[in-house]
């Protein structure tokens, strides 16, 4: 086996895809085909991932195991990842620090306990009309 299907086995192993590996994108659940993007993403052997939207479309049950995969990315393979969400309970455990943006304005950064209690991320992100703007 080359170096290059070696490494693509390994990502795949990574991702949790190692028994679906000869089975065609197209056959793959929404969770499995983003786990997939990653695997991709994976082999190119990056320093920064940026994911955009990474539990779109995946089913609730398996949204834990893939912000679990995103946690080992960061931890075993040292990447950073910046990740663009808009679902504030995905974030929480997932991110150390977040910037909160209306319309490209930097309304608030620092922890996501910090960004949660922000009165006008409630009022903006909530509808919180009892929060302090």
């Amino acid at each position: 086996m080359g170096a290059a299907r070696r490494d693509a086995a390994e990502y795949v192993d990574f991702v949790g895809l190692g028994a679906k590996a000869t089975s065609p994108a197209r056959t793959l659940s929404t969770g499995q085909r983003k786990r997939l993007e990653l695997a991709r993403a994976l082999a190119t052997r990056p320093r920064l991932l940026l994911l955009d939207e990474v539990t779109g479309g995946v089913d609730q049950p398996s949204v834990p195991e893939l912000l679990d995969l995103i946690r080992r990315l960061r931890v075993e393979r040292g990447i950073t990842v910046l990740v663009i969400e808009h679902k504030m309970d995905v974030l929480h455990g997932l991110a150390d620090d977040a910037v909160f943006l209306d319309r490209g304005r930097v309304v608030t950064s620092g922890s996501m306990a910090d960004i949660a209690a922000h009165g006008e991320v409630r009022r903006i992100y909530l509808g919180d009309a009892d929060a302090a703007a």
